[in-house]
């Protein structure tokens, strides 16, 4: 898991408006945002679900691709350098 993907420590202290641990704790609680505590104690956020609760919905990718869409013939392109 990358740095980006775990919301940093002063940026909870931010939105919840503590600054001590414990009380981002209860906030978070309060607001039903999904947790885990390391061991000095910190709130350990994932940046999916604190996004979740500020009501952005995740965004989401068909993996079949798009009809209707032209993709570059790149052997016709190679055949025409070739000429």
């Amino acid at each position: 898991m990358t740095t980006d993907e775990i919301v940093p420590f002063d940026e909870l202290a931010t939105v919840s408006g503590y600054k001590r641990p414990r009380c981002i704790r209860d906030w978070l609680d309060a607001n039903r945002i999904r947790y885990l505590q390391n061991a000095s104690g910190r709130p350990i956020v994932a940046r999916s679900t604190f996004m979740q609760a500020l009501g952005v919905k995740p965004i989401t990718i068909d993996p079949t691709p798009l009809r209707g869409i032209n993709t570059a013939n790149l052997d016709h392109l190679h055949a025409q350098k070739r000429k």
